[in-house]
């Protein structure tokens, strides 16, 4: 199961991987379309709890929108992914080496997804971007290393208990 389920992970890092490059890849009004199509669509759902933004709220509401779901979200998920599939792949005496190396590597994809819109039609590259992809990436690199010296730590001590 280990030896399938690092290729899962792999697969999965890959495919996140490719969206933040073909999402980065997409024009402005593209983007604006489908960051504002979702940001819509939770406006409406807030409509249903009878809350209603205005103008200038949902404008706002859009763009936390699109920031988190855009950024921080994806690259979280792509933190949690890089750091599953480095630690299935490589063991690595030191868990920490494997937190800064994945947390460095979708730092990179990070950039490399900025200078992606650089060159896309009515987009642009922003280093304030680069910082909320990097927090996503660190929050999804640290959450998955804790939760899994908590799983590991708690096999151990199962692993020391008595037979009965």
């Amino acid at each position: 199961m280990k030896e399938k389920q690092k290729y899962i992970y792999l697969s999965i890092l890959i495919l996140v991987t490719i969206l933040i490059f073909v999402f980065s890849s997409f024009s402005g009004s593209r983007s604006a379309a489908q960051s504002g199509f979702i940001a819509n669509t939770l406006i409406k759902m807030l409509g249903w709890i009878n809350v209603t933004l205005q103008e200038q709220q949902a404008i706002i509401f859009a763009s936390i929108i699109r920031k988190l779901l855009g950024h921080f979200l994806l690259f979280l998920i792509e933190g949690v992914f890089m750091y599953l599939t480095l630690i299935n792949f490589k063991h690595f005496e030191n868990k920490w080496f494997a937190v800064l190396f994945s947390f460095l590597i979708v730092v990179g994809v990070a950039f490399i997804s900025e200078g992606i819109q650089f060159f896309a039609e009515d987009r642009g590259a922003t280093f304030k971007d680069v910082l909320i992809n990097s927090a996503g990436a660190l929050v999804g690199v640290l959450l998955t290393f804790l939760v899994s010296a908590k799983v590991t730590k708690k096999a151990q001590i199962n692993d020391n208990l008595p037979k009965t």
